[in-house]
Parts: C-alpha cells; sequence; structure tokens
C-alpha cells in the first residue's frame, strides 16, 4: 500500500458495532484500520493475519501434505 491509495471502502460509512480486518501487512496499520479505530471498530491487522495462514501458503505453494493433527 503507497501513501495517496484510496481506502478499499467507503470508510464514512463504517459504525462502530463494525469489524474491520486487513490483509495488507506493510504499512502494519493501514489508513483504513486507522478509519476504523476513530469510529470504534474492532479491527484486525494483515500482520496477524498472515502470521495464521503463513503455514497454510508454504504447504499449499511446496504441495506438501498437512501434518496429522491439522
Amino acid at each position: 500500500m503507497r501513501e495517496g491509495d484510496p481506502h478499499p471502502i467507503e470508510v464514512e460509512k463504517l459504525t462502530s458495532d463494525m469489524f474491520v480486518g486487513d490483509v495488507i501487512t506493510a504499512p502494519l496499520v493501514t489508513p483504513m484500520i486507522e478509519a476504523a479505530r476513530k469510529v470504534g471498530c474492532g479491527t484486525s491487522l494483515g500482520v496477524g493475519m498472515f502470521k495464521e495462514v503463513n503455514a497454510l501458503m508454504i504447504r499449499f505453494l511446496l504441495d506438501a501434505p498437512a501434518p496429522a493433527n491439522g
């Protein structure tokens, strides 16, 4: 994401009862997440999402079998 890129959603429509997740890893906190936090949304950062799916992506790309426990 580059400085000045437009938001991927209409952030003016966000409300505090919404949850906003982002898959962008750099910058850590994107302008969309900043906007969501300003109105009180729960948020999830791209780095956190990447950490959760990293092993799955590597297995997929290497066409490796999943471990026996999941």
